[in-house]
């Protein structure tokens, strides 16, 4: 499953080493717990129409989850955590179905893989994986490698799938206001979280 994901953003990364997530987004410290860290915020709006968005079917590989991630958010959504809703692109992969979006020199994807969030916690495919709990979910936060601060996954339960959040700084400036990507992709994730079916 890995190797799904890391040939889906080959192009996607400029580069992928980082360190283990922080448990702080938005500066806004986070609570811990002998599990991880938790994550709790409220940013809703209507999501834009379905029939608006250009994007495939689910397949026998991500239909367990009636999450769709190209009609969940609605404008205010992104706008609320910094992405521009017109930028939004479908994910092209025959594995994964989702979209992805654009923000000031960083860019999120939010996909759906019908799987456990416990096979993310795999410390042999997965190194330096940690548990997340997200609006009560227990998820998955992981890097691609460690020593690289430009990107993050995110891996929460739906149904009997996961929702990854797979966030990317790629302009120097964007650094500068989002240092850690792990920090932006809990927000992301936080707004993800309030509207997975369960």
């Amino acid at each position: 499953m890995k190797a799904g994901r890391v040939a889906l953003l080959s192009g996607f990364l400029a580069a992928a080493s980082i360190t283990a997530c922080t448990t702080q987004t938005g500066g806004e410290p986070l609570g811990t717990s002998s599990t991880g860290a938790t994550a709790t915020k409220s940013t809703t709006s209507a999501p834009t129409s379905a029939s608006s968005i250009p994007h495939r079917s689910p397949t026998s590989k991500n239909d367990g989850t009636t999450f769709d991630p190209c009609a969940a958010y609605g404008d205010n959504d992104l706008r609320g955590v910094g992405l521009d809703p017109t930028s939004i692109k479908e994910i092209d992969s025959t594995l994964l179905r989702g979209c992805k979006w654009y923000g000031a020199g960083w860019r999120v994807q939010i996909t759906v893989l019908n799987g456990s969030v416990d096979h993310y916690l795999d410390q042999t495919q997965f190194p330096g994986a940690q548990p997340i709990t997200i609006e009560g979910l227990n998820g998955a936060t992981y890097r691609d490698e460690p020593g690289d601060m430009r990107s993050c996954y995110v891996e929460l339960p739906s149904e009997k799938a996961t929702v990854g959040i797979i966030l990317a700084v790629s302009d120097p400036p964007a650094l500068d206001q989002i240092p850690d990507a792990c920090t932006k992709a809990v927000e992301v994730a936080t707004l993800t979280a309030q509207k997975l079916p369960k």
